[in-house]
């Protein structure tokens, strides 16, 4: 038998709420499917801890109206997901659950992946689409703030210059997106225009020098940062963020970066967003001073023409 079987009973507290159950019997495929160790004469609590109350609550609800159950649930503590069969056995009072099931996590992590995947595509075209016809640096920079931090739902995204000496640079926000407050969340303030990276301590600089991502997932738990950046964070009411510098030979140009007020566990798509949005956001302002620069040399030029004409 391929799929994984079990029989519980299930378990409730002296409120009458379905807390928790017992393993009566299970087959083989049982340890396959979850990669648990032989449960019977076990509860769920017992094997996991913290197990999903969502199946108490699936098994007590098949007990309680005799209804059978077909449903995808997730165990965080296993990290899988499974095909579920739930049926009461026995009649109306019995305490006792079937439950027949696959281990359907590669394929729900696959489906996941294309929609990610599908997700971003959308998003970086949305994004090609509305900065393909500007020619302004900043213009292109506020554009894309605005629509990857409400695709991402964070609180900050900003665009920084940089000067200075390597070890006493100064950064200037150019652009900067702020989330606006609603029920739910604050809205943070503006993150200050210009500002010392000296505060942000030498282990986060040393990224930025190599031009490697910064991600921060607990501004407060990060196990590297000074606690003189955790003040400067603070100072911001920053939690989390991505950087994605932009450094040459050694020194750092600009950066981009997104911020939330609350610890955030990045995920991988989310990262890899940030970094692919940053760098082509940085390459396309570059490519825009130089334009810019361009057209003011050429001013220049026919304004001296004309006046040596004159």
């Amino acid at each position: 038998m391929d799929e994984a079987y079990a029989v519980v009973e299930v378990m409730s507290d002296g409120e009458g709420n379905w807390n928790d159950f017992l393993f009566l019997d299970a087959n083989p495929a049982f340890m396959r499917h979850t990669t648990m160790p032989y449960p019977v004469g076990l509860t769920a609590t017992q094997l996991l801890g913290t197990p999903n109350p969502n199946w108490a609550e699936l098994y007590g609800h098949a007990v309680e109206t005799g209804e059978a159950i077909r449903v995808e649930e997730g165990e965080l503590t296993l990290g899988r997901v499974f095909d579920l069969n739930i049926f009461r056995l026995g009649g109306e009072g019995s305490r006792r659950v079937a439950v027949l099931f696959t281990d359907i996590t590669e394929r729900k992590r696959a489906e996941e992946a294309l929609r990610a995947s599908e997700e971003r595509q959308a998003f970086l075209l949305k994004l090609s689409d509305a900065v393909r016809a500007l020619d302004s640096a900043e213009e292109i920079q506020s554009v894309t703030n605005r629509l990857l931090g409400t695709h991402l739902g964070v609180d900050r995204v900003m665009f920084a210059e940089v000067g200075g000496e390597p070890g006493a640079e100064t950064g200037f926000i150019r652009t900067q997106y702020i989330r606006q407050a609603d029920a739910g969340r604050a809205s943070l303030s503006s993150f200050p225009k210009h500002f010392d990276y000296r505060s942000f301590g030498e282990h986060a600089m040393a990224i930025r020098y190599r031009g490697d991502l910064l991600v921060v997932a607990d501004i407060d738990a990060g196990p590297d940062l000074m606690a003189s950046e955790r003040a400067a964070w603070a100072e911001a009411r920053v939690k989390a963020a991505i950087v994605v510098p932009l450094a040459r030979s050694g020194r750092l140009l600009a950066e981009f970066g997104v911020q939330s007020a609350t610890p955030r566990v990045w995920t991988e798509a989310e990262v890899s967003l940030v970094r692919d949005v940053g760098e082509r956001t940085l390459a396309a302002v570059e490519r825009a001073f130089t334009a810019e620069a361009l057209q003011e040399s050429e001013a220049r030029f026919r304004a001296l023409a004309e006046a040596s004409r004159r």
